[in-house]
């Protein structure tokens, strides 16, 4: 499937996501990697891009995610996520 028909269906979920009346986290990993936690974790609002060639490891991300079960400064948003 070419990339653009992914990336549509991929926005298209997301608005039905963001539409409705659900309390949701969108969460936008960087690149993952296998490596240990660094406890170092980057976030940004949807506006916020990060540049270069940011990593994030796949134990950080778990981390984060835990984290926004009982927290609510990422309610209804999106957030990009970096180490």
């Amino acid at each position: 499937m070419p990339f653009r028909v992914l990336l549509a269906d991929h926005n298209a979920n997301e608005q039905r996501i963001i539409k409705s009346k659900l309390q949701w986290t969108v969460v936008r990993p960087s690149a993952l990697t296998e490596g240990p936690g660094t406890e170092t974790v980057n976030h940004g609002n949807p506006k916020t891009i990060p540049h270069g060639n940011p990593r994030i490891s796949r134990t950080d991300l778990a981390s984060f995610m835990l984290e926004q079960l009982s927290g609510t400064s990422t309610i209804n948003t999106g957030v990009w996520l970096y180490g």
